[in-house]
């Protein structure tokens, strides 16, 4: 494909840039409107010049240095909503646009590949079917931008602010979101049941998303902020939510299976049936939250808070619930079988029908809860404080 492309020097792009230049200034009457298109331009620069209006339609910029360039001139074009520049179809693999700032421009199709854009300004950009593996955006101001289509393997999008962009049927989701923050309509929607296994989503910010059956399965949200956010049938199996705020977030149906959610906070969440077994919930405040018919099983919630939280008919056989807050939690037909309550609050705690066989009940302080029919086979009652 190189090999048909017309191949020019530096000196010669100055001098079509500078007569695209004057075109510009003029409105058309002195210079030439410069055509790049199906040109070999691999590791030129185009430093500190103007492009609008420029076609670079399937040329090869390899490796082009784009510095400080002007991609607008025209602003009212801008304003109209129009591409100033077209870059459809063009190879731009590893090239720079640091230091720009880049204004109504369609990469439709276009090769990104490791192209660098950290600290670049994006305003009405289009990476419509766009390869960006690799690319970098850390701390990229965006507004008006389209990843629709496009492939994000590997892309670091690091303490950038993407509530402004849209991302419906964007593929290979599998980037670096550290930091970054994603909250908004026109960009979540495009992550309703995408694959993000593993991705990188430290202390992201995720309020209100729609994460709905979205695959998040070992991704690290760690410090994440998930108020309010959508996560039903969402797969968090073996994720790493220390420290998440999911305050309010609907979790139904979710897999939480092995996640580590230590320290995390799931004040008032809906976790309905949610599968929990195994996670780690030590420290977590789960408080108000509503668990009913949920998986605990085998699940570490060793100084949790579950203050007022609805466990009615969830599963807590085998669950380390050590020193837990369990005041007026609602534990009615709940199966505790075998769970460590050891020095575990349940003051006025609804224990009625719940299966708490075997349990250790060790300095467990239960003043004014309901044990109606409750099965305690083997549970030492004597151990318990202000029974």
């Amino acid at each position: 494909m190189t090999n048909e492309l017309k191949k020019i020097t530096q000196e010669q792009l100055n001098e079509i840039l500078k007569q695209h230049k004057l075109w510009l200034e003029s409105l058309g009457k002195k210079g030439k409107k410069a055509d790049l298109s199906h040109m070999d331009l691999r590791g030129l620069s185009f430093v500190m010049s103007c492009v609008d209006s420029i076609n670079f339609t399937g040329s090869d910029l390899r490796g082009t240095d784009f510095e400080y360039v002007k991609w607008a001139y025209n602003l009212a074009t801008i304003e109209k909503g129009m591409p100033t520049v077209i870059m459809d179809y063009v190879n731009f693999k590893g090239a720079n646009f640091r230091r720009t700032k880049i204004n109504a421009v369609r990469f439709k199709g276009a090769n990104l590949q490791g192209a660098n854009f950290k600290n670049v300004i994006l305003d009405m950009v289009d990476f419509i079917d766009t390869n960006l593996q690799g690319a970098d955006f850390t701390r990229t101001p965006m507004s008006r931008v389209k990843f629709d289509g496009a492939n994000l393997q590997g892309a670091n999008f690091s303490d950038t602010d993407l509530s402004d962009t849209n991302w419906t049927d964007a593929s290979n989701l599998d980037a670096n979101y550290t930091g970054a923050c994603l909250r908004s309509y026109h960009s979540l929607g495009g992550l309703i049941g995408k694959n993000l296994k593993e991705a990188k989503l430290q202390k992201v910010n995720l309020f209100g998303v729609l994460l709905i059956n979205t695959d998040l399965h070992g991704a690290n949200l760690k410090g994440a902020y998930l108020v309010d956010a959508l996560l039903i049938k969402a797969n968090l199996s073996n994720a790493n939510l220390e420290g998440a705020n999911l305050k309010g977030a609907d979790l139904r149906i979710a897999n939480l299976e092995n996640a580590n959610l230590k320290g995390a906070r799931f004040k008032e969440a809906q976790l309905e049936s949610a599968n929990l077994q195994g996670a780690n919930l030590e420290n977590a405040n789960i408080e108000s939250a509503f668990l009913r018919g949920a998986n605990l099983q085998g699940t570490n919630l060793k100084s949790a808070n579950l203050h007022d939280a609805s466990l009615r008919s969830a599963n807590l056989q085998g669950a380390n619930l050590e020193n837990a807050n369990l005041i007026s939690t609602g534990l009615s037909n709940a199966n505790l079988q075998d769970t460590n309550l050891k020095y575990a609050n349940l003051e006025r705690a609804d224990l009625s029908y719940a299966n708490l066989s075997h349990a250790n009940v060790e300095g467990a302080r239960a003043k004014n809860a309901n044990s109606y029919k409750a099965n305690v086979e083997g549970v030492d009652l004597d151990t318990i404080f202000q029974y």
